[in-house]
């Protein structure tokens, strides 16, 4: 096919996406005009339900009111095969006032309840205590958090302007088609990626400063252990009352555990506190500075900008680098060692692969500084390092001649050495501090710090906490994905779910993410299997053998420890997706991954501004 072929069916593909995009998000979908009176802040929700189904959670638009503010709008879904809807007018005991709900879907006729006439026609659902109309505005008093009306709409055919919507959509495409010819540089070596990366730098930056202090999940004891690296080099003792804001309700604190981030953080702290005199603030800047430096990495290197492709597709990521926690280090490194298998001329693939005796050893040393960082993460990026260390075997037999294997292989064991020293000095520092009886202070702090409902062994398994041990509560894995929505849950707090897990887009966001990054990930997994080596077939053999192996053992931690289903445990997978789109950079399409990553960027940002930003509480 030539140049002028391929262009022309990726233009006919952008051309019928556009269209598509339109029809099912704007053409076929009801748009729903509010206007309500609230005492508090919470969500309006609306379920809907076809003929013979019941309403779920999967079926449901909402919109946050707040007592400052009375009109809303928001979109709802296809109203055609709609039979009835459930509509859930606040979130608290108490009282509000319905003004108008006016549903609009094109090539019907509105939907009105807006006058005293309209409102009888709702059927009273649970908590409903009293209810009464005046003045054409209907007045609801609830005797629980849950209140619902029940409302069967009747829909009628309405005349519609069709030209009206031809132009529109011939706005549409021309405005993508002149998007392509101005802007289509950018695809060019993957610049966009350095380019919307900035853009994300701005996002990440506003949250830092504008979100109040813990709002964010556990920020509190990710702040209070970074707090205390900022005087100290050596590991706390257990017990020591410095560190007791440090520990969760599990009575765990961060301290204890193995990880360099905080170290590291505590250090960034005490250098940047001259600037921010807010502790929250101050501590969220490493994320925002660490970012800032992928931005500037990807400026100079081919390579790394397509590694830093995954980076750009979760507003969840984003999320990890606006406050203070140890996943976005964890990704930052994880980034690195990417791009380290990556580039031939990184300093890792010049120690091992290079022929010259005199390659400086510094070389090693460093490497294995790097390798001994990865293993000081949190647990479940040892699959990243598993992932990096199969790269380096199918190299091994795959790139490394008879003659040159010893040579290899005593370097590979230099690094590995190297990073197993730096690993063990942090375990050395922690028996240090506290000896031998390490272990059993660890759960004199459990018992101690822990509240009793999160207790996992002093307190009975029917006095805790629900989502503890559902395995031992008679809980089955097929109840865990079918009835407790594991797998739903997970993915959503992988694509964008904010604050303590209680800010979340609209159903009809989570869809077009998930089948966005399943068209996505057969492009690239085609691309692998008609243009990819042996090895590289390998490499991504080993990694989606990993990304199912973590996901197993995130499903099973949930079931017999704590039901934790979050998306981050399993964004070690990031990290090996970087390293498997630079080892194939060379056969990848700069347009066809441009513009799958341009749609992923818009969602993603759609994500972070109107529901991350706008419903995070603020400080200012």
């Amino acid at each position: 096919m030539t140049e002028g072929s391929k262009r022309i069916v990726f233009l006919l593909f952008v051309c019928t996406a556009v269209t598509l995009l339109y029809y099912f998000l704007f053409f076929a979908r009801a748009q729903v005009d509010l206007t309500i009176q609230s005492e508090k802040n919470c969500w309006f929700k609306i379920y809907w339900a076809e003929a013979g189904e019941p309403f779920a959670e999967k079926n449901m638009a909402k919109v946050w009111i707040s007592g400052k503010k009375m009109k809303y709008k928001f979109s709802l879904t296809d109203m055609e095969q709609v039979e009835r809807l459930r509509i859930d007018t606040h979130e608290y005991e108490g009282k509000v006032a319905v003004h108008s709900i006016v549903i609009r879907q094109k090539g019907y006729s509105p939907i009105r309840l807006s006058t005293a006439a309209d409102f009888k026609g709702l059927q009273l659902g649970d908590q409903i205590r009293k209810k009464w109309i005046k003045n054409d505005i209907f007045h609801i008093v609830s005797s629980g958090d849950d209140p619902a009306l029940i409302f069967f709409p009747q829909l009628e055919k309405a005349d519609y302007n069709y030209g009206r919507e031809a132009a529109i959509l011939l706005a549409l495409l021309s405005f993508s088609l002149l998007c392509y010819y101005t802007l289509g540089f950018l695809a060019t070596d993957f610049l966009f990626v350095p380019v919307f990366l900035s853009v994300v730098l701005v996002l990440v930056a506003t949250m830092a400063f504008v979100s109040r202090g813990n709002v964010h999940p556990d920020e509190y004891v990710h702040a209070g252990a970074a707090q205390y690296y900022k005087s100290n080099w050596l590991p706390p003792h257990i017990l020591s009352e410095e560190i007791s804001c440090t520990y969760s309700p599990y009575g765990v604190s961060r301290l204890n555990a193995d990880e360099i981030y905080y170290l590291v953080a505590g250090k960034v702290a005490f250098l940047t506190e001259p600037f921010f005199h807010d502790k929250y603030k101050n501590e969220r800047m490493f994320g925002v500075i660490t970012l800032f430096f992928l931005v500037l990495y990807t400026l100079k290197s081919v390579p790394a900008r397509v590694v830093a492709l995954p980076l750009l597709l979760s507003p969840q990521i984003w999320y990890l680098f606006s406050y203070c926690n140890s996943g976005f280090f964890a990704l930052t490194l994880a980034f690195v060692a990417g791009c380290q298998v990556v580039r031939k001329e990184s300093m890792l693939n010049r120690y091992l692969f290079t022929r010259d005796e005199q390659t400086p050893l510094w070389y090693g040393l460093v490497c294995g500084l790097g390798f001994g960082l990865l293993l000081l993460l949190k647990h479940n990026y040892l699959a990243f390092t598993l992932f990096t260390l199969l790269c380096y075997l199918i190299f091994f037999f795959s790139r490394v001649g008879c003659e040159n294997r010893k040579r290899y292989v005593m370097r590979v064991l230099l690094i590995c050495c190297m990073g197993l020293v730096v690993y063990g000095s942090k375990k050395v520092a922690d028996y240090t501090v506290n000896g031998f009886e390490r272990e059993a202070l660890l759960e004199k702090a459990q018992a101690t710090c822990s509240d009793n409902k999160h207790d996992y062994d002093g307190v009975p398994i029917e006095q805790q906490v629900f989502t503890l041990h559902m395995k031992e509560r008679g809980v089955s894995l097929k109840d865990m994905v079918n009835v407790y929505h594991w797998g739903t849950k997970t993915f959503k707090s992988s694509f964008g779910l904010y604050g303590y897990f209680k800010i979340d887009a609209h159903t009809s966001y989570y869809k077009a993410f998930k089948w966005s990054i399943i068209a996505f990930l057969c492009y690239v997994v085609g691309v692998i299997v008609v243009f990819g080596s042996m090895d590289v077939r390998l490499i991504c053999s080993g990694a989606i053998v990993l990304a199912v192996l973590l996901t197993a053992s995130s499903l099973y931690h949930s079931w017999v420890g704590d039901f934790q289903p979050q998306g981050r445990y399993l964004f070690p997978v990031i990290g090996m997706a970087g390293a498997v789109f630079g080892l194939i950079r060379h056969h990848l399409s700069e347009r066809w991954v441009g513009v799958f990553s341009l749609w992923l960027f818009l969602l993603s940002t759609y994500s972070f501004i109107f529901i991350a930003l706008q419903h995070i509480p603020r400080s200012v």
